[in-house]
This record gives C-alpha cells, structure tokens and sequence, in this order.
C-alpha cells in the first residue's frame, strides 16, 4: 500500500509564512497548532 502525500494550496502556505515571520511564533508551535509535521513546513 503506497502513502498519499498531503498537498497544500498555496493560500495555506502563505498563512503559514505569515505566522512565523510576522507573528514570530515558532516552527514546533505552527506545526502543532495546524496539526502538520515540522518538516513539511521547512520545505
């Protein structure tokens, strides 16, 4: 059984953006508030 990979939509990452860089909230605390892994919002 292959895995399915989560897509984001473009309006979804730059909300992601927004929240670190003019929020200054931190990468663990977006991933744990929008329920997604670390790692898929360091790429």
């Amino acid at each position: 059984m292959t895995r399915q990979r989560w897509t984001f939509d473009a309006s979804f990452k730059l909300e992601i953006v927004r929240m670190i860089k003019e929020q200054g909230l931190s990468v663990q605390h977006v991933s744990q508030s929008m329920c997604i892994g670390q790692t898929a919002i360091r790429r």
